[in-house]
């Protein structure tokens, strides 16, 4: 199997592209912003774990799995976080 590729056959870019596209309308079902958790910074909803905080764990090397072990959050959560600052460049 060619590394560029997933059985499919789409480029690993194209599959990224479409998830984050489709998560796009969607991360506003788990992200809220409320003046009075975390100072008004972008969380994930129900809980305190700021946007900022995934995206930069997951800019820093962490896997998905991790980041979801280490703030107790789900990997749609994270994909979410993920959509949140493509969309906004938050």
């Amino acid at each position: 199997m060619d590394k560029g590729k997933i059985k499919a056959g789409k480029p690993k870019e194209k599959i990224l592209q479409s998830s984050v596209a489709a998560m796009s309308t969607n991360w506003k079902d788990k992200v809220a912003t409320n003046p009075d958790i975390m100072g008004g910074k972008p969380v994930i909803k129900g809980t305190r774990v700021p946007v900022q905080v995934i995206v930069g764990s997951m800019a820093g090397g962490m896997t998905m799995e991790e980041v979801c072990k280490e703030y107790n959050i789900k990997p749609e959560h994270v994909k979410a976080a993920l959509a949140y600052a493509a969309q906004l460049g938050g």
